[in-house]
């Protein structure tokens, strides 16, 4: 479906006249005919305007292989994707425990922390803490208002 018929089947649909839709556009009359008609094609501000005004993507109105609505591609949630780098992130967090506890209880029973223990121990917090700075971002960058 052509955005020509796609505009003027969402206009019938909300009640609009071409007028009322000038108005709300701030373009005129005649404009909204010539679009309505395929004359001509709105610039990239109007078709912004117009997916607000009529509540649909910009995808939608500009694609020509889209009919309805339904017929977009979906746009998968970007929770999954945070669910995805919160899991791997943890993971890490957990796996630098496991190292630093290792070398600590190997300082430990053998009664010397050497350097190199102590070393690794610094390096594993490091790692600690650089990846939990990095989770909290994650989590406070994708929360929902």
């Amino acid at each position: 479906m052509q955005f020509r018929d796609k505009l003027f089947q969402l206009r019938k649909k909300t009640g609009l006249t071409q007028a009322e839709l000038a108005d709300t556009l701030n373009v005129s009359r005649q404009a909204i005919s010539k679009w309505e008609m395929g004359t001509t094609v709105p610039d990239v501000a109007n078709i912004l305007a117009l997916s607000r005004v009529f509540n649909v993507t910009v995808d939608y109105l500009v694609n020509d292989e889209i009919g309805t609505e339904n017929d977009l591609p979906v746009v998968k949630a970007t929770a999954a994707v945070f669910h995805i780098k919160y899991q791997y992130i943890l993971a890490k967090i957990i796996a630098a425990i496991c190292v630093i506890t290792i070398i600590l209880i190997v300082g430990v029973i053998t009664h010397s922390f050497a350097s190199m223990a102590i070393c690794l121990s610094t390096i594993g917090l490091i790692f600690l803490i650089y990846h939990g700075m990095r989770l909290l971002m994650l989590f406070f960058s994708n929360r929902k208002n």
